[in-house]
Order: structure tokens, then C-alpha cells, then sequence
């Protein structure tokens, strides 16, 4: 150390100011640079700039990886780059040599299944791609034959692997001749074994009541509670404890979209009764809560708050989807991770406005519009009106008999951003939230020749880079981003949105043609692609663009 230093705190070994440099936050840094050389000179280190620019982007890191710290800082400059530009590698490395049965995204993994009916194959795959920009490899994990409960069938799924569970849901078979839908509980890590912490394997559902199957399963988890809604001739919804194996919830309404689970303790469908009013109910779940099941004719628990959003201009119909949120966890643990802070994930509407004649069948111009809300933001808001210092503490009191109403202007300007997209249509299925980010995928554009297609990706988080990449220009174009949309011809009162965020643009050219679906991963973006028809046996499968 220096001779003759003055402060005893510069005595201290080098290696202990540096581990104290690497607790601070980067104003803090900052400013001990600017005190002494020996402090600017640790300033200047490797693992602190490493720990600077990932404050600066909102990121953090796996504290157990193991690559060289060296190593670890070319990675982040990588991943930094290339999500500020959208510039992505393309590879496809999905070994589809048959017609794969996917389905939709979970817990960034994607469930799929090779030839149900033969017996050779297993019963249910997963699949993660690589990530060469951070160096982890890809992750291909089979449900043994055997694994589930005899005489049912899998129809659907939704995995969290930062809890090591799979959720399966199963359906009666047709050698039951009555049965009960089932859900059953195992171990990713464990190879298909009952998930330790869950107190039953296998929670029962609804009754099932008819063939052929239900048209629709839709699945969500959030820390120890788990939804399973189907519809067969209405719509079904069940919610659980699935650590307690408590039924939290069960109804039959067909009036609400499928929900989100923004936390353990909170529910939130949107009704769709409303034509020109569009609403989020907010439900309470708790343990402690008078258990109840409820028939087609009983009467539904009071939501805990209502949350109105803009109203839209007479004689307009709204449809909308609701796409939930969706946090990107590693399996393996030994490569940085470099995940957003939580402090910003966001869950979207996909808003469409059409122009409908009374009386008559047709419909006119369909306006589009993006919404994205802030997790946090709602559930800070939504503790406050319950009255609890923690939105996940389990509640000692019954629901209100009667929700609170939450108008538009106490809450939507400033927990959320209103987005039209006025130069482009996505289909639906094609806008996908993962973190604090949100991807809108386009198809070719039918005026030109040009066989590509356009992603616009918004990122909602605080620190997310704000350095304009090529193309952004077209971006704007086909976007309205001003803080107020003010449109007599759809909204009856200008809405005002003020959620921060920064948008890039890339125009990608896929290998296939008919890309019908995006899956957006911390990583990059993954395109599932139509079948082709001039193969025998049909070959589909996955390409992606990654870091």
C-alpha cells in the first residue's frame, strides 16, 4: 500500500477494497473514483467495470458462474450490443427429423411431442436452445414412459425451472369411463419423479364431462400457486396451493380471457362482457380464505379491485388478448445470467378496435393497440388497497364484499404505455413478453417483394439502453409512440401513458417461409415454423436468431 497514506481505509489490502467497491452501486463507485489514484485505479478493475455496466443496464448476474471474470465482461459487452441493436445470429439447431406437436413457450423452455402414437418415443420432450453469446448449451429433457398417472392423456403443461417443477395437465382417458381431470406435480431435475415439495402428486380437477377433449387449456404459475382453465362447453378456471395441495379457487364463468398470476397471492382476468369499457378484475388468493366451490348457478367471490381502463369511442367493439408474463430462468447455473432486475416485468394487452354497424354483420377499419402494464407498479398499488406491508403476506381478513374501483387516470398513466400500431398488423399468438421486454413480430409486407419478417421490440425497464439502431426510423413509422393518443374517432378522452421505454427494430430473414409463431427468451427470439408439405414425412420445427 501507500506509504504515509492518511486514511486508515487506505491501509487496507488491496483485495478488501476491491470486495467493498464491488458492494456499492455504481453512483457510489463513481464518486470513491474521484477521491484518490489507488481508488480510481480499482475503479478501472475488470470485476468493477463488470459490475458497473451491469447496474447501468438493470442486469444481474448469476453469482455462481465460473467462467473467468475476463471472460464474463467480453459476454456482457456481447449481450449488451446486441440487444440495443436487435443483431441477432441466426441458427437452427432444432433437430426436427419428424413433425413435432408444440406447444406454447413456458418458463422459457418449449414442451413438444414426437409422434404420440408411437410407443419407441416419450411421452413429453423439453427443449431450451443454446446461447452461444453467454456459452451455455443446449437443454433436451424427456417424461419417461411410465411417469404419468395410468389411463390419462397429457394435454397440456406450464413449467418454472427456477422451482424444478413440471406441472402436467391430464385428461381421462378413453378406457376411463368417468373420471376427473388431473394435475400432476414432478421434478425436471429429478427425471419425472413427484416434485418433493408438494405435499400430493396429484390434485384433482373438474369433473369431465364429455368427449371429444376441451377446445382450450391454458396454465400459469407463480411461486406456490397454480391455475389450470379449460373450455369445453364454457369456460372452467381452478387455482391452486399446489405446495399445500389447497384448492384456492373454481369457477365457471365464460364471460373473462384466461388470467395472469402476477404474483402468488393475486389473480387478474379481464371480463368480456363490455363492449365499449374494458376492465381487469383483481382477485385475492388466500390460504386462510373461507374455502368454497362454486356450480354454474352460484354466485362468484366479489373481485378485491376493479381497474378501468379508457373508454372507447361509441360504437366500437373491442377484442383483446391478454398475454401474460413470462421471466426467462436458467437451467444450468455455471454461465452468467444476465437477467433484467425484477423491478420492471411487464404482462400486455393486444387491443383491437373495430367499427361495427349495428344490426349488421359486417365490420369495418380494425385499429391495434399495445399495452403494456407494470407488474410492480400494479402490485404496490394493489397493497395499498389491501392494506399490507407485503403483497405476498398471506391475509388474515376476508375479501371486501365489494371491490374498489380504480379509474383509468389513477392508475394507467402512469403504470402502463399505450402503443398503436398503425403501420402493421401482427397476428394474434405473435406478441410475446418476457422480463421487461416485449417482441411484435410482422409478416412480410405485402407491398413489397421482400420476404422477411419485422420484430419491434419494446423494453419497458428502467435502464434499458436507449441508443437508436438501424432501421429505427421504420420502427417509428409503423408505431405511434407519443405519451398521448388522442383520437375522438376511438377514444372518448385522450389517453395518457407515461411508462417509460425504448424500442429497437430488426427486419430478419428466416431460412423458411411461414414462420407461425415467436417465443421471446432472455437470449433472443425463436420462430416456429409451419410444416412443409412438399416432405414426407411433414418436417416443422424451430430457427432462431440469438446472442
Amino acid at each position: 500500500m501507500h506509504e504515509g497514506s492518511i486514511s486508515p481505509f487506505l491501509s487496507l489490502p488491496e483485495d478488501i477494497l476491491l470486495r467493498i467497491l464491488l458492494n456499492l452501486s455504481a453512483d457510489d463507485i463513481s464518486r470513491c473514483r474521484q477521491t484518490c489514484k489507488l481508488m480510481s485505479e480499482l475503479s478501472c478493475t475488470r470485476a468493477v467495470r463488470y459490475k458497473v455496466e451491469l447496474d447501468a443496464m438493470g442486469l444481474v448476474d448469476s453469482i455462481t458462474a465460473t467462467l473467468p471474470m475476463a471472460e464474463r465482461h467480453d459476454r456482457l459487452v456481447l449481450y449488451r450490443n446486441a440487444w440495443r441493436n436487435a443483431s441477432f445470429a441466426w441458427d437452427r439447431n432444432f433437430p426436427a427429423h419428424r413433425r413435432p406437436e408444440c406447444w406454447n413457450w413456458t418458463g422459457g423452455v418449449l414442451p413438444y411431442v414426437l409422434d404420440p402414437e408411437s410407443a419407441d418415443e416419450a411421452a413429453l420432450h423439453l427443449y431450451r436452445p443454446a446461447s452461444p453469446g453467454r456459452g451455455t448449451a443446449e437443454f433436451f429433457w424427456s417424461l419417461p414412459r411410465g411417469t404419468v398417472q395410468a389411463g390419462y392423456g397429457i394435454y397440456g403443461c406450464v413449467v418454472d425451472i427456477s422451482q424444478d417443477l413440471l406441472a402436467l395437465a391430464l385428461v381421462p382417458g378413453p378406457l376411463v369411463e368417468q373420471g376427473t381431470w388431473k394435475l400432476q406435480l414432478v421434478s425436471i431435475s429429478k427425471n419425472g419423479v413427484p416434485h418433493p415439495e408438494a405435499s400430493s402428486p396429484l390434485l384433482d380437477g373438474p369433473l369431465f364431462h364429455s368427449r371429444p377433449r376441451p377446445k382450450a387449456c391454458v396454465m400459469r404459475v407463480s411461486g406456490n400457486t397454480i391455475g389450470l382453465q379449460m373450455m369445453n362447453h364454457s369456460w372452467e378456471l381452478l387455482v391452486w396451493d399446489w405446495k399445500e395441495s389447497s384448492l384456492l379457487w373454481h369457477s365457471r364463468r365464460i364471460d373473462f380471457l384466461p388470467f395472469i398470476l402476477p404474483s402468488p397471492s393475486y389473480m387478474i382476468v379481464m371480463p368480456t362482457q363490455q363492449m365499449s369499457e374494458r376492465i381487469l378484475q383483481v382477485y385475492r388468493l388466500d390460504v386462510e380464505a373461507e374455502p368454497f366451490e362454486v356450480d354454474s348457478k352460484a354466485r362468484d367471490r366479489d373481485p378485491m379491485a376493479t381497474l378501468r381502463l379508457f373508454a372507447f369511442a361509441d360504437g366500437l367493439f373491442s377484442d383483446a388478448e391478454l398475454i401474460p408474463p413470462n421471466n426467462n430462468h436458467d437451467i444450468s447455473t455455471d454461465r452468467p445470467s444476465f437477467k433484467h432486475q425484477t423491478d420492471q416485468t411487464i404482462f400486455a394487452l393486444y387491443l383491437h378496435l373495430q367499427n361495427i354497424a349495428i344490426g349488421h354483420a359486417n365490420f369495418g377499419h380494425v385499429e391495434k393497440f399495445l399495452l403494456l402494464i407494470s407488474i410492480p407498479s400494479i402490485l404496490k398499488r394493489l397493497d395499498h388497497i389491501h392494506g399490507l406491508a407485503n403483497p405476498d403476506t398471506v391475509s388474515t381478513t376476508s375479501t371486501p364484499a365489494s371491490a374498489r374501483v380504480v379509474e383509468w387516470d389513477e392508475w394507467g398513466s402512469t403504470d402502463t404505455r399505450l402503443i398503436a400500431l398503425t403501420g402493421a398488423f401482427p397476428w394474434r399468438g405473435r406478441v410475446r413478453t418476457c422480463g421487461s421486454r416485449c417482441a411484435v413480430q410482422f409478416g412480410p409486407d405485402p407491398r413489397s417483394n421482400q420476404d422477411c419478417v419485422r420484430v419491434i421490440l419494446v423494453d419497458a425497464h428502467p435502464a434499458a439502453p436507449c441508443i437508436p439502431n438501424e432501421g429505427l426510423e421504420q420502427a417509428r413509422r409503423a408505431l405511434n409512440l407519443s405519451q398521448t393518443i388522442a383520437s375522438p374517432r376511438l377514444f372518448k378522452e385522450p389517453v395518457r401513458t407515461t411508462l417509460p421505454i425504448r424500442i429497437s427494430y430488426r427486419e430478419l430473414r428466416p431460412p423458411v417461409s411461414e414462420p407461425i409463431a415467436v417465443g421471446l427468451l432472455g437470449d433472443g427470439l425463436v420462430f416456429r415454423y409451419r410444416p412443409s408439405v412438399h416432405i414426407h414425412p411433414p418436417e416443422g420445427g424451430l430457427f432462431g436468431f440469438y446472442v
